[in-house]
């Protein structure tokens, strides 16, 4: 099966969705040199490489992702917009289900 018709296949029968939440915590927030800030931050997943989401921080530095299978494994990356900076990986998260 082509890569094409693999994601066709997962986002017609909604296996990547869900009810799960992969969001920035106290520890995870978006910063540039220690202070919060607004970046691109984007969602894959793990195992094909997919982009599902991609989306700006808030100032604050807090990003959220819902409507995600919570059984499924993502990457989340952060970006320095103007280039100073390298982007930051978070690989292998697992969605919560918000209680």
């Amino acid at each position: 099966m082509s890569l094409i018709k693999a994601k066709a296949y997962y986002m017609r029968t909604g296996e990547l969705r869900g009810k799960g939440v992969i969001s920035s915590g106290a520890s995870e927030l978006v910063t540039v040199e220690g202070s919060p800030a607004s970046r691109t931050v984007r969602l894959y997943h793990s195992r094909s490489g997919w982009l599902i989401q991609t989306q700006r921080s808030k100032p604050d530095g807090t990003f959220r992702f819902s409507g995600l299978n919570p059984d499924l494994l993502f990457k989340v990356e952060a970006y320095d917009d103007v280039g100073i900076h390298n982007a930051v990986v978070a690989d292998f998260v697992k969605p919560v289900i918000p209680t």
